[in-house]
């Protein structure tokens, strides 16, 4: 089950409106609650999930292997 469905219906709510308004400020309209309390929600719910990094530090292998073959790859653009 994704982490984001093991949230409570409220906490689900909250990170769907989060995610929609975008600022922490917008959403201290639209629960009628302070920026403080906003923000606690926030790293409560943060917490609660599991972390995914999403930059990870590549092996040694890796890092041997772009050596080998010149660099990273990179991606070509379209013509």
């Amino acid at each position: 089950m994704p982490q984001l469905a093991r949230l409570g219906l409220e906490d689900q709510t909250f990170i769907t409106a989060f995610v929609s308004h975008g600022s922490i400020k917008e959403m201290e309209q639209v629960f009628g609650v302070s920026y403080p309390t906003i923000k606690s929600r926030l790293n409560r719910i943060a917490q609660s999930l599991e972390f995914v990094d999403t930059n990870p530090t590549p092996s040694r292998v890796e890092i041997l292997n772009r050596l080998k073959s010149g660099g990273p790859e990179r991606e070509t653009e379209a013509s």
